[in-house]
């Protein structure tokens, strides 16, 4: 901020005593922007992080009541790395159009991050689950 050019210490109190609320105000204005800028971010993500959890919900349990409990199981560790929600959508296509669980996790390995990759975040897969 410039301060003008003062001569003595009445001008100096005179300047802050004019000054000290507005910069107050603008303070607290930037902090307000501030605050209002990282809560959207954050719930922006959030929200993002719900969906990609509610489309991953959606497709075990389909692949449940289609291929059963043990390819479920095995879908899991593969489905909770997958961070991309265009890819989580193309899963549920391929789930319509795979014939059987062992096709289904094909497909999941070919689009899904690796579970033993994901430093403990997304889970591991099980001892007898998809390899790639």
């Amino acid at each position: 901020m410039a301060l003008p050019p003062l001569s003595d210490l009445h001008e100096v109190y005179q300047m802050l005593a004019d000054n000290v609320e507005s910069w107050t105000d603008r303070w607290k204005q930037q902090g307000l922007e501030q605050g209002l800028e990282q809560g959207l971010e954050q719930g922006l993500e959030q929200g993002l992080e719900q969906g990609r959890e509610a489309a991953r919900h959606l497709l075990l349990r389909q692949v449940r009541r289609r291929f059963g409990p043990a390819t479920a199981d095995q879908s899991a560790a593969w489905l909770a790395g997958i961070r991309d929600l265009g890819a989580l959508e193309e899963l549920g296509d391929q789930l319509l159009i795979r014939t059987d669980g062992e096709a289904w996790l094909n497909a999941l390995r070919e689009r899904g991050a690796d579970p033993a990759a994901s430093n403990g975040t997304a889970g591991t897969a099980p001892a007898e689950g998809p390899q790639r």
